[in-house]
């Protein structure tokens, strides 16, 4: 399949400042428009955690064109559009959009205010600084979201990956304007960023604007370690304490760094066991033995490394028969006992759901940007598509091979629950 059967034309090239850009031109849309930079939680200052998270509440929070979080709303909503920020544990991403491709310039005009001119106002930074703290705590209370914390805990523990997202309430109480405005300065440049734009815009109309909008945005004088991490297993199991009925649980693997070539057919695999009603996991843990709600995979690839995980919920008097049956399915990913069906399957479930999955403008750019940032600008859905129809059987009894060998695992729990009353057999 190719992107011109889904009406797709890219083009890309970079600003007169050196960041590069992607434009995902798809006629009659609306306008996406995302920046990304290397500059989440993994490049917080140690002892200010939750430094990025903070930055990117308030880059966000109001600037000299628009004073505050209302006048920006006010502004790009009249356009039928919307704002937005997210701190990934690798990445600070800003976003905006409008529902007319003639208004680009709304979109970039709001964006460039942001990256260039934001204010810091007193007020708004500490009046952002309880809205993190806030969001900290609710982040304990939900162990759905406390997860994730748990996740780069235990899979990237000893690391600077492996702390919290979010931050701690000690980091953030640390931080200073000095700090904020530093770490602007030295991450949301133009050298460790990339625009991606997707929508009814063309090329030529995208290099324009965006010249003019993000001329001010300088370039780091830093140098930061963006590479892989280190394998780390001192703790294989990370147990959070909660008074709730339900365990929740992640049970995987370390596995490889974004761009490596295995990480298509652990992508595979992963459909196989967990990826969705008609796989190998949903039927014998719900539909079979009825002990889980829903159960699903994750393959997670980033600059620092990877992990492969199964993901679930559970009764404490039925963990011992999820880890159970969840191994059995891993030793026969590990022998290389998937067969042919499974992988043809696979193939055409992954394919063929680009088509529901990538419909919007904002899907084209939240696929891409990581990937284009982070490994190969010219690294499109196309590849992936390619690089799928490439995976035989032989690619899965190696990566099985490799990454879900005996003894290698992890096992995140959250819950009333100790080392006690399970075993892992595998």
């Amino acid at each position: 399949m190719k992107l011109s059967e889904l009406g797709v034309k890219r083009e890309e090239f970079k600003l007169s400042n050196g960041m590069p850009c992607v434009v995902f031109e798809r006629q009659g849309m609306p306008v996406h428009v995302r920046l990304a930079f290397k500059a989440g939680s993994r490049y917080d200052t140690p002892g200010k955690e939750g430094l990025a998270h903070y930055l990117e509440h308030m880059v966000v929070a109001g600037t000299k064109k628009y004073p505050t979080k209302s006048d920006l709303a006010t502004y790009i909503e009249q356009y039928g559009g919307g704002f937005g920020a997210s701190t990934p544990k690798e990445t600070i991403q800003i976003r905006a959009a409008v529902g007319d491709p003639e208004d680009l310039e709304i979109a970039f005009d709001v964006l460039g205010q942001m990256m260039t001119e934001s204010l810091f106002e007193p007020r708004a930074v500490e009046n952002e600084r309880q809205s993190v703290l806030g969001e900290i705590g609710e982040w304990e209370g939900n162990p759905g979201r406390k997860m994730w914390d748990i996740r780069y805990r235990l899979y990237f523990q000893g690391t600077s990956v492996g702390r919290s997202g979010v931050g701690t309430v000690e980091g953030v109480e640390a931080v200073n304007v000095d700090d904020l405005k530093n770490f602007l300065k030295e991450t949301l440049t133009s050298d460790r960023g990339i625009v991606v734009v997707s929508g009814g815009v063309d090329a030529e109309s995208v290099k324009k604007i965006a010249n003019e909008k993000l001329r001010n945005l300088g370039r780091s004088t830093k140098t930061f370690d963006d590479g892989e991490v280190k394998v780390v297993r001192t703790n294989p199991v990370l147990i959070v304490k909660k008074d709730n009925k339900q365990l929740h649980l992640t049970f995987g693997f370390r596995t490889c760094p974004k761009g490596d070539p295995d990480w298509t057919p652990l992508d595979v695999i992963g459909t196989i066991l967990g990826g969705g009603r008609a796989s190998t996991l949903n039927r014998i843990l719900r539909q079979e033995q009825g002990l889980v709600y829903s159960v699903g995979t994750q393959v997670q690839e980033m600059s620092a490394g990877g992990w492969w995980s199964v993901e679930t919920t559970a009764a404490k008097s039925k963990l011992q028969a999820v880890l159970d049956a969840t191994c059995m399915e891993l030793a026969r990913v590990y022998d290389g006992k998937i067969t042919a069906e499974e992988l043809e399957f696979a193939k055409n479930k992954m394919i063929k759901s680009a088509r529901v999955q990538m419909q919007t403008s904002g899907s084209w750019a939240d696929y891409h940007i990581s990937r284009n940032l982070q490994v190969d600008i010219g690294w499109t859905l196309e590849d992936y598509w390619r690089e799928i129809e490439e995976v035989t059987l032989e690619d899965l009894k190696r990566v099985g091979k490799k990454y879900f060998a005996r003894g290698t695992w992890y096992l995140g729990l959250i819950g009333d629950v100790t080392e006690g009353d399970f075993t892992v057999n595998y």
